[in-house]
């Protein structure tokens, strides 16, 4: 009876410990792909402010870059510069792809585009002939 006890307690602790560690990389950080407007940039600092959302929900957040941080044209070719880049400026929208802040790390850009994030869509069929 008492060895019967140990085994289903050790099995339950193996179920257990198996669920917490399946769990585990669920809950890292996964960027977020956003669009914006730039409000400010700071190529020294490596510093950019983005505004985003509409109406009541506008906010101006602001992000560090890496040197990792990837920099891409309308063309989306990658542009060298980084910010330093001409099409990095006040007013010009962006779309970018963002890392949120953890405990440990500011919140940080993975990558900066000047292109557009989606395709426009295409325009509509024509309506079907009438007889």
């Amino acid at each position: 009876m008492r060895r019967m006890c140990l085994s289903v307690g050790v099995g339950l602790l193996l179920a257990a410990g198996s669920a917490l560690a399946a769990q585990a990389p669920a809950q890292q950080v996964q960027p977020v792909e956003m669009r914006g407007r730039i409000v400010r940039v700071d190529p020294a600092a490596g510093v950019i402010v983005i505004r985003t959302g509409e109406g009541n929900a506008v906010k101006n957040m602001e992000y560090r870059v890496a040197k990792d941080t990837r920099y891409l044209g309308t063309d989306l070719k990658v542009l060298q510069d980084g910010l330093r880049a001409p099409g990095f400026r006040q007013g010009i929208d962006v779309w970018y792809r963002a890392m949120p802040a953890t405990s440990t790390t500011p919140q940080s850009l993975m990558s900066l585009s000047l292109a557009p994030a989606k395709p426009a869509p295409p325009p509509p069929p024509p309506p079907p002939p009438r007889p």
